[in-house]
């Protein structure tokens, strides 16, 4: 179903878009519990870009995604199980942000709301870029 519909450009404008989506979809997957909202993608984005803006240009963003768990917290040993949460998979393009998917999986701990399916990639990219354009670079 997700497939269908996404990509989503997450604006203001494709707001209530975004929410009847993911409704739908956990409607459709019999979510009841730490479900996932349009606001809740776009303060992913903000923690994602405030994230991103200190260790690389936003230049450099592009074809970044982003693994954002809203209700991300810490479970008491007592839990019994494991809770699993509705995860969204956001991508930067050349034109903003964008739903990519959305899924259900292992409610993560507080500390990781984020986690960056690709950054490794985007590292490697900047590094061989560097390292093959040392000497442009040196002359400059």
């Amino acid at each position: 179903m997700a497939s269908k519909t996404l990509p989503i450009k997450i604006t203001t404008k494709n707001t209530e878009r975004i929410d009847q989506f993911i409704e739908s979809w956990q409607d459709a997957e019999k979510c009841l519990v730490r479900r996932a909202t349009a606001s809740g993608i776009k303060a992913g984005v903000k923690m994602a870009e405030k994230f991103l803006s200190r260790i690389l240009y936003k230049k450099d963003w592009i074809g970044l995604a982003v693994c954002y768990s809203q209700h991300a917290q810490n479970f008491p040993s007592i839990y019994r199980g494991t809770p699993v949460a509705t995860q969204i998979v956001i991508e930067r393009t050349s034109s903003g942000w964008f739903l990519r998917s959305i899924y259900r999986g292992d409610c993560p701990r507080a500390s990781a709301e984020l986690s960056f399916c690709n950054l490794e990639t985007k590292t490697d990219e900047i590094l061989d870029y560097i390292t093959t354009n040392t000497t442009k670079i040196a002359r400059s």
